[in-house]
Order: structure tokens, then C-alpha cells, then sequence
């Protein structure tokens, strides 16, 4: 399963820059714009057998990356 985060507020294009950011605190996220130019914005996080307590925490580290923009 997954489901699409959107970083619109963060940056309109791009996001790879926050994507490298949640990379570096141990979160991986796809691009969106690998699925499409129109996804860019956006970023896929997939969470397929992942604990109810680790889909906690990485989401806790997506929002500190984004607290330090």
C-alpha cells in the first residue's frame, strides 16, 4: 500500500531536496515525478507490511525535515 504526500506547500516542483533531507533521517520516499510530470509536488510513501509504531515514526521524522525548512 502507499499513499501520496503532498509537498506543494514546501516546493511547487521539485522535491527532491526534501526527499535527500528525509533520506538522510532514514525515510525513503519516491518522486513523483517518476510517475508523471503533473506529480512533481508530490512524493509516494509506501508502508506495506510496515508496524503501525514504524509508520509512526517515519512520519515524525518527515515532519521534523519539514520544520527545519
Amino acid at each position: 500500500a502507499y499513499l501520496w504526500v503532498d509537498f506543494r506547500r514546501w516546493t511547487a516542483v521539485d522535491c527532491m531536496p526534501i526527499l535527500e533531507r528525509c533520506a538522510a533521517s532514514g525515510v525513503l520516499l519516491a518522486p513523483g515525478s517518476a510517475f508523471g510530470e503533473r506529480c512533481g509536488g508530490f512524493a509516494r510513501l509506501c508502508f506495506t507490511g510496515v508496524p503501525p509504531a514504524r509508520l509512526d515514526e517515519g512520519i515524525d521524522r518527515i515532519n521534523t525535515v519539514l520544520a527545519g525548512l
